[in-house]
């Protein structure tokens, strides 16, 4: 007579099958939120920024997440690499910086006689920060 093999039935191995898609399911889950989340905070982004011949310069930001922004959270830090620089920055936004919401920061950027000037300006809101170099001529 034949010996039959012992196998798992089908029942278990649904189950098992199961368990195995519900914990992949779980672990992706985990990963999206905890990536999306980081983006759906406070986010401050420089959008754009100008340097005018007169050394002027305007840096525009928006809030590109899903909390506002207390303005008196944002910092401006400006560094010149070349040339000479005017007063400190000038932020200009409401109290708060809503979703979506923009403002601009001005400043100067003097550019010697017949050369140019380089600023460095970070801006930092919520423990990130962005940076960006203006080189005015």
């Amino acid at each position: 007579m034949k010996k039959m093999k012992k196998g798992i039935t089908p029942i278990i191995a649904i189950v098992i099958l199961l368990l195995i898609v519900v914990a992949i399911a779980g672990m992706a889950y985990t990963f999206i939120l905890g990536f999306y989340g980081s983006f759906t905070g406070q986010v401050l982004e420089i959008t754009s920024s100008t340097c005018y011949s007169n050394g002027s310069v305007m840096l525009f930001i928006k809030n590109n997440g899903q909390e506002a922004i207390d303005s008196a959270d944002i910092n401006v830090a400006r560094e010149v690499v070349a040339g000479t620089a005017g007063a400190a920055p000038y932020v200009k936004l409401p109290a708060t910086l809503d979703p979506g919401g923009s403002g601009m920061i001005y400043n100067a950027c003097t550019t010697p006689a017949g050369g140019t000037a380089t600023c460095r300006y970070v801006v930092t809101s919520a423990g990130r920060s962005q940076t960006v170099v203006m080189q005015c001529y």
